[in-house]
């Protein structure tokens, strides 16, 4: 009887272990994802600024338009972030966007 309950004992500790193993995988496997997308929106935007920005350091355009040009891209992405709905409180709501 006691080999029996030190088998029951072994094989939990084991499925704990594997799946804390499996835990700690996907939680790798998802940061993984999450900056990958990170770092495609952040090379994105270098793309998207760096004509705008060679352009200002070279002296083709001038600082104030260049900083024109950079502010065009920020725009909200919906018409709702234009007007910031607040609640009461004073805060935009989170619902917006």
């Amino acid at each position: 009887m006691f080999i029996e309950d030190i088998q029951s004992l072994l094989s939990w500790a084991v499925a704990l272990v594997l799946a804390l193993i499996a835990a700690f995988l996907v939680f790798l496997a998802r940061r993984r994802v999450q900056r990958h997308r990170y770092f495609l929106a952040k090379d994105a935007a270098r793309a998207r600024y760096k004509s705008v920005i060679a352009e200002a350091t070279a002296g083709k355009t001038t600082p104030a338009t260049a900083l024109t040009m950079l502010q065009t891209g920020t725009q909200p992405r919906s018409p709702c972030c234009r007007r910031v709905p607040a609640n009461r409180s004073g805060r935009p709501s989170r619902n917006c966007c």
